[in-house]
């Protein structure tokens, strides 16, 4: 699985093996019907898409990484993903080179209960 962190503010989820079902379950259980997908080129993220959660799986290749945010965001830059996920119900940053998936929930802009999230996410 990986390690589950909180603090006051956030959920922190890291998977050590790519699992895009586990995202998918997340964010059905999040009731997100759309993100908005950045490429992450290391440097700086350059807005791709904003997809329905029913494609993003198409939308995805695995020889890069991605960062996306449930509804509508258009722009990111370094250093001010949390800013922008203060507006935001999850923030999912997808690293095929490394392997591993980390997820970020605000449980301020949802109303499923923390346990529910861990829940899934342990399963």
């Amino acid at each position: 699985m990986g390690k589950i962190m909180s603090d006051k503010c956030l959920l922190c989820f890291t998977l050590y093996k790519i699992n895009l079902k586990k995202v998918l379950q997340l964010l059905e259980l999040l009731k997100v019907e759309n993100v908005s997908i950045f490429i992450d080129e290391g440097n700086k993220y350059t807005f791709k898409n904003i997809v329905s959660t029913v494609d993003l799986l198409s939308v995805l290749k695995k020889r890069e990484c991605y960062l996306f945010f449930d509804d509508e965001l258009v722009a990111c830059t370094m250093d001010k993903e949390l800013e922008a996920l203060s507006t935001k119900k999850v923030l999912v940053d997808i690293n095929y080179g490394e392997n591993i998936i980390t997820i970020l929930v605000n449980p301020k802009n949802t109303d499923i209960s923390e346990e529910d999230i861990r829940m899934l996410m342990k399963s």
